[in-house]
């Protein structure tokens, strides 16, 4: 892939999605979403639309939280949760990235 210009980030994720939907939803590969709230989902395109809505099946949601402590406790480790969500609708503001096949 090839980033041009002062904003090289903005052409990069311009070309990852609006260039590469096509086969994503073609091939129904997975596909690993980035998303504005520290959040990531791995799971398969089903439908996207011009505003980079996308409709999603077989989704692992994955984040980090950090608990809670008192005063005078030590720091807590942060601790890696999922879930997983057979289908749902991910709206595209929320859309930082979209990677095609993460290993």
């Amino acid at each position: 892939m090839v980033c041009l210009g002062k904003n090289s980030e903005n052409i990069c994720l311009m070309y990852i999605v609006w260039v590469r939907p096509q086969i994503f939803v073609a091939a129904s590969s997975a596909v690993l979403i980035n998303c504005q709230n520290n959040k990531k989902l791995l799971g398969r395109v089903r439908a996207f639309d011009s505003h980079c809505n996308m409709v999603l099946e077989n989704v692992r949601e994955m984040w980090t939280e950090v608990p809670k402590t008192g005063k005078g406790k030590k720091k807590a480790l942060p601790v890696n949760k999922d879930r997983f969500i057979s289908k749902m609708f991910l709206r595209g503001d929320s859309v930082i990235i979209v990677l095609k096949n993460p290993k």
